[in-house]
Formats: structure tokens, C-alpha cells, sequence
């Protein structure tokens, strides 16, 4: 379902808003089907509940037992890999730079952009993440992914029902959660600085297949979106450095 969005190189406005909307929708209705609920059952809850919160397994039993529609078979070694790190990089006290780099169809956009995110956002170890991608549109729809599993997922409404559901901010490309986790999606080279959700600076941001075919074949265009990186992206977290980003790519020149 995390597929890359393929728009004319210019829509107007309304266009826009009709394909955002119509995969919204698309992504609403594939999650209401696809996950079954839990039977209702307060100790299998709570023994849930205590798994998810173990550091060093935490994440990949969210991703299997919350997201079973997107993640089921066996993992492959770079799914274990992805396993291993996120639990380091939430246990680090300084922020991380992570790159993971595979052949797309390798579902990374799913276990990191998509699934890293949500755990984060139940469990609530974030406050402010950044979806930042190659064009808005795709960032867009990683928004509403995230959107679709917080207001269609009955495994998450049973055990996060203080997450679960519409926020107080839900809108195209953005929102606010009801435990109060600012959630933003952003094209390459957009205006970053100065973003704040109350007190806070981005703390999670997610660079998610940056580059383009056509893009990378320019020296220009490959220097331009490095100086954005260096200049405006890694700057827009807390002073202290705090801010942990996670690079999602596939190599497309060298």
C-alpha cells in the first residue's frame, strides 16, 4: 500500500486535494479491512501491553501484533537489522543520524517512516516528527497513512485508546494527536526553520527517498538538495543536537 504517488508534473490545487483524498480513503478502507480486532480479553491486553514496552523487542512485537497488514512472513536480514537498531536509537541520550539503505520494495518506508512513527506515537517516546520526502505529495501520504491507522485500526483503538482516533490538528500533511504528537509532512528544500509544536523542536525526522531519478543525474541539483540538508534540515531540531534522523533511501547515483 506505501506506494510512491504518480502525479502529472503540475496539478492545480483542487486536483490535488481530489487525489489526496481519494487515498485517503483508499488507505481507510484497506486498514478497517484488513485488521481483525482483539477479542476482548483485560489480561491478554495487559500482557500486550508489557511486551510492547520491552526496549529491546518492543518495536518489532508493535510492528507484528499492531500493523500485521503491512509486516507478516518472514523477515528478511534487513528487516532484522531495522529490528536491532531502533531500539538503540531511542536508548541513545544524543541524537542518532541513521541511513539504511535498500532495493526499493524492501518495505522501508513501512517499518521506518510508517511503523518507527507510530510506535513513537503510542508509546509516546516523540514529540514532533517530520515526514520529509523527495516531493510534498509523497510525504502527504505517509501523513495519511498514519492518519488511516490511528482512526482505523481496531487493535490500536483497543490498547491506545488514549492515541487512538482524530486528533485536535488533522489535516492534509499534518496533525496533532490526541495524546498531544505533532506529526508533519514536508517536500525537499520547503521552508523548515523556525518549526515549534509548543515548546518543542523536531526530536524524529524521517528523510524518505530524497533524491530522484532525474534529480541526481545533476551535479547542481544533487549540490542544492546537500546544502538544504546540511544548512537548513539538520538544524531544525533542538540546540543540544537531540534531534534523531533517520535517512530511508535507495542508492541512485554514486
Amino acid at each position: 500500500m506505501m506506494k510512491k504517488p504518480v502525479l502529472k508534473a503540475k496539478v492545480s490545487d483542487k486536483d490535488f486535494r481530489d487525489w489526496i483524498a481519494d487515498e485517503a480513503d483508499k488507505l481507510a478502507r484497506w486498514v478497517d479491512l484488513s485488521v481483525s480486532a482483539f477479542a476482548a480479553d483485560p489480561k491478554a491486553k495487559a500482557e500486550r501491553l508489557a511486551k510492547v514496552r520491552i526496549p529491546e523487542t518492543g518495536f518489532q512485537y508493535f510492528l507484528e501484533t499492531y500493523l500485521p497488514h503491512y509486516v507478516k512472513g518472514e523477515h528478511s536480514l534487513f528487516h532484522k537489522t531495522i529490528f536491532a537498531r531502533v531500539p538503540e536509537i531511542l536508548a541513545s541520550e544524543k541524537g542518532v543520524r541513521d541511513l539504511f539503505i535498500a532495493p526499493r520494495g524492501s518495505s522501508k518506508s513501512t517499518h521506518l517512516s510508517l511503523g518507527f512513527a507510530l510506535y513513537c506515537i503510542c508509546l509516546g517516546y516523540k514529540r514532533y516528527i517530520l515526514e520529509v520526502c523527495d516531493v510534498y505529495a509523497q510525504a502527504a501520504l505517509l501523513i495519511e497513512a498514519i492518519k488511516a491507522e490511528l482512526t482505523e485500526n481496531p487493535r490500536l483503538a483497543n490498547d491506545f485508546p488514549e492515541v487512538a482516533g482524530q486528533g485536535r490538528v488533522w489535516r492534509e500533511g499534518e496533525i496533532v494527536t490526541k495524546n498531544n504528537i505533532r506529526v508533519e509532512g514536508l517536500g525537499a528544500n520547503q521552508k523548515l526553520r523556525g518549526r515549534r509544536h509548543g515548546p518543542y523542536r523536531p526530536d524524529l525526522m524521517f528523510f524518505d527517498d530524497l533524491e530522484n531519478d532525474e534529480a541526481v543525474r545533476s551535479p547542481e541539483q544533487r549540490k542544492k538538495l546537500e546544502t538544504w540538508i546540511k544548512r537548513a534540515a539538520l538544524k531544525v531540531g533542538p540546540p543540544d543536537g537531540s534531534m534523531d534522523v533517520v535517512w530511508v533511501g535507495t542508492v541512485l547515483h554514486y
